[in-house]
């Protein structure tokens, strides 16, 4: 009985088949390649099947470059071609989608859009480095590109938030800023006791200083910042303050001069003390009264009496008198120096003169205006100055 032979006896396809998966649509078709086994087979006269040993067409599988496909990456670039055996050989390429770069905060929270990683688009197992991180407004990212860690998990990437530099002050307020920063109020206060019932109430000035200061985006205020300066007083000083006289009483101070405006506020006390009746009698003793008489040449009276009120101290010195103008007269000098020891001095004033006009003969000459005798002019005092007359 003849042997059954069938083509498979002597010939077989095998396959060399990469299939991919993961890419959704966007897969690509299974890449195969085929190889062809061949052998003779003969028949003896006994019956007998001989053969000889099975051929291929090829010896190896060509190498298989893994397509591209964006926003996918595989394991490996290339699946190397095998060499060709009587059976299929089935390898499988799995599609990973990339990560992507996601921008957050200090706190990690997301701060915008994810950026997914590029797949290089000459090697299907790689990611490219960032050139350009993506830009979110108000935020600085941290480097101008970067290298994802691992191309299929997502990555984050932490931006800091830009802080600008704000200018604040009384022209430009900040609604975060206390206007207590930048603007201040002080007081110079002088308090008084010791008197009783006498005692005069609080003296209060008041003082404002302004500034301006450097804060960031969110209110907090940066030290010696880009715009900041130091505190300034719209009033250099407060005003001196006389402290009031009170009968009986004295204090040790006359006046207190004015402090200069600082950013705080200053406080002062002043304490009456009472004055004793045998101080009292000692003050008086010491007080001298001097009396200046404004006279003319026979001694009448032209104007009130100077009254001058001297210690024991100013009664051994000088004092330098500067001479009233009085209507119609005029003194020798605009300023006399008296001693002030003297109890009564008398300055004395001439009358102004008169021009008369005449003729060469001695007679008198008359003119007249608007039907009237003129002709007598009599000198007018300067107003500046009880020495001279008028040159109008």
């Amino acid at each position: 009985m003849k042997p059954q032979i069938s083509a498979s006896d002597y010939e077989k396809t095998v396959k060399f088949i990469v299939k991919y998966t993961g890419a959704g649509d966007q897969t690509p078709r299974e890449n195969i390649q085929t190889a062809k086994w061949e052998r003779s087979l003969k028949i003896t006269k006994e019956g007998k099947l001989t053969n000889t040993d099975w051929q291929s067409d090829k010896e190896k599988f060509n190498d298989v470059k893994i397509p591209v496909i964006p926003g996918y990456h595989t394991d490996k670039s290339i699946i190397p071609g095998t060499s060709v055996e009587q059976k299929d050989i089935k390898i499988e390429v799995e599609y990973l989608k990339n990560g992507s770069f996601v921008p957050v905060n200090s706190q990690g929270e997301p701060i915008g859009d994810k950026k997914q990683y590029i797949t290089d688009p000459a090697d299907s197992s790689k990611v490219l480095m960032q050139e350009k991180l993506p830009e979110i407004p108000g935020y600085e990212a941290p480097l101008e590109k970067m290298d994802p860690y691992n191309a299929d998990k997502d990555q984050q990437v932490f931006y800091q938030k830009i802080k600008h530099n704000l200018l604040v002050n009384v022209d430009h307020p900040n609604q975060y800023i206390s206007a207590n920063e930048y603007r201040r109020t002080v007081q110079f206060k002088v308090e008084f006791s010791g008197a009783d019932e006498q005692t005069p109430a609080a003296v209060v000035q008041t003082g404002e200083l302004t500034r301006t200061i450097t804060a960031d985006d969110e209110g907090k205020i940066i030290k010696d910042g880009l715009y900041t300066t130091p505190w300034k007083a719209k009033v250099s000083h407060f005003k001196d303050v006389e402290i009031p006289k009170i009968p009986g009483y004295r204090a040790k101070e006359k006046i207190i001069p004015g402090p200069r405006v600082e950013d705080h506020n200053i406080d002062l006390h002043i304490t009456y003390e009472a004055i004793t009746n045998k101080e009292k009698q000692n003050n008086e003793a010491k007080d001298f009264v001097q009396r200046i008489h404004f006279v003319d040449q026979q001694g009448n009276k032209l104007q009130n009496d100077q009254v001058r009120k001297l210690s024991e101290n100013d009664r051994k010195n000088f004092s330098v008198i500067t001479t009233p103008v009085i209507t119609g007269y005029f003194s020798i000098n605009k300023q006399i120096q008296v001693k002030n020891s003297e109890p009564e001095i008398s300055v004395e004033y001439f009358s102004l003169g008169k021009i008369i006009p005449i003729d060469l003969d001695g007679n008198l000459v008359s003119a007249s205006e608007n039907g009237k005798e003129n002709y007598i002019v009599k000198f007018k005092n300067d107003p500046h100055d009880p020495s001279k007359v008028s040159e109008e």
